[in-house]
């Protein structure tokens, strides 16, 4: 069997996991065994589209994210690492039986995470996708188990979303701008345009989030401690900023993920006081004020 590219072993492992429904020792304890007509015609459709340069994620159907095993289609943006901060500090400032929300949820991940983790948290995650929405259910319900709190709602970011007070917002919204060059690289090239760019210049959204919850800031609708926090681009933290400021925020921090780039801005609806500044600081591997 002739495949374009090389697929490694452990891929083409992680590919039987998957496709058999056997765990990793089964299938090195089993390593002879002939697979059926049917599985060997699937196993090659398979490798033929990995040597092709699509992501395991998406042949495989899961990705692991904060410690937990998410199922995944090609209607929503892959988990990744970067993101697991906004989970992480999330947890540590979000205060006890406090509601949050998750705009742009895609498969759950984020708010999935964090109810796991948070339990006594009132927890909304939102998507304009119907079919995201329905894969993010399916992970609750797995995840969290029957009769969990999460609710779900479809909404083009704020505009559905009840009338309700938050003290936490957290997004990973579309960032890239339509003629962005890494669209047509690595694992963009098959993630959904929906949930990479925003057909504008990769920050309206980012600015529609904003300005939404500035908007609900002036109702009283967001409250202690009051914060935003954005993944973006690990060019746009200067620019993420300036909106910011100019939706009359106040910014505390842009926090660099592992390779150092600053990926999640983080902005209150008041100012912020220093116990919050530090409990965000001490989850960051590296961080900016935009002072230095």
């Amino acid at each position: 069997m002739r495949t374009e590219q090389r697929v490694s072993r452990l891929e083409r492992l992680m590919l039987l996991e998957a496709l058999l429904g056997k765990p990793r020792e089964y299938l090195i304890a089993h390593d002879e065994d002939i697979l059926d007509e049917t599985c060997l015609r699937a196993f090659e459709t398979l490798l033929q589209k990995r040597s092709a340069g699509h992501p395991m994620a998406y042949l495989t159907g899961s990705r692991e994210f904060f410690g937990l095993r998410f199922a995944i289609n090609d209607q929503v943006l892959i988990p990744r690492p970067e993101t697991e901060w906004l989970v992480q500090a999330a947890i540590r400032i979000l205060p006890e039986e406090a509601s949050a929300i998750d705009l742009g949820t895609g498969s759950g991940a984020i708010a999935i995470a964090l109810a796991f983790h948070r339990p006594d948290a009132k927890l909304i995650a939102a998507d304009i996708s119907q079919s995201a929405l329905t894969l993010a259910e399916h992970n609750a319900g797995r995840l969290l188990g029957p009769g969990h709190p999460l609710q779900f709602c479809k909404s083009n970011w704020w505009a559905s979303i009840p009338m309700v007070p938050f003290a936490l917002v957290l997004s990973n919204p579309p960032y890239l701008a339509p003629d962005d060059p890494h669209l047509g690289q690595g694992d963009l090239r098959f993630e959904p345009r929906l949930a990479l760019r925003d057909e504008h210049d990769g920050l309206r959204a980012i600015e529609t989030i904003m300005m939404g919850f500035a908007q609900r800031s002036a109702l009283g609708l967001i409250t202690d401690p009051g914060v935003l926090m954005i993944e973006h681009g690990y060019q746009q933290a200067d620019a993420v900023r300036g909106l910011g400021k100019a939706q009359g925020l106040f910014f505390m921090l842009s926090a660099s993920d592992a390779a150092g780039h600053l990926r999640v801005t983080c902005l209150s609806h008041s100012k912020p006081h220093a116990p919050l500044l530090e409990a965000l600081k001490h989850e960051c591997l590296t961080w900016s004020s935009g002072t230095a």
